[in-house]
């Protein structure tokens, strides 16, 4: 199982490399000129870690990114995280995250998609085996 330990690594480096990902694969999608403040489509595998009241450790979903901007992401859930919830998302089997709210949800065939804002301004986050 995983628990969510604070980190020193930035949280802003990471989500700029992944949005120079986005960006690399924007050429085969005919979209190569959008600014990173503008949503980029990004397919990647998610791990999303939620941190419930009544456990020690957070549950964690599994998530597809559909897309990302220097600010957010949207990504497709299967599970219904509560909106405004805290979370950490980290690429698949990766062990360190970023921070993130949960500001909208809409359900659809399968899930949900949600809309995530990153969190800059707290202490980064990396998740850990126990």
């Amino acid at each position: 199982m995983y628990h969510i330990e604070p980190q020193t690594a930035g949280s802003k480096k990471r989500v700029a490399a992944w949005v120079h990902h986005a960006c690399a694969c924007a050429p085969a999608l005919g979209d190569s000129r959008r600014p990173a403040t503008e949503p980029h489509p990004w397919w990647a595998q998610l791990d999303v870690h939620m941190q419930t009241p009544n456990r020690r450790r957070p549950r964690v979903a599994l998530g597809t990114a559909r897309a990302i901007s220097d600010t957010g992401l949207e990504l497709l859930c299967r599970q219904p995280l509560p909106l405004y919830s805290r979370i950490v998302i980290c690429l698949a089997a990766e062990t360190e995250g970023v921070r993130g709210k949960v500001t909208s949800r809409t359900q659809t065939l399968g899930g949900f998609i949600l809309q995530v804002e990153f969190e800059f301004e707290q202490a980064d986050v990396g998740i850990v085996a126990a």
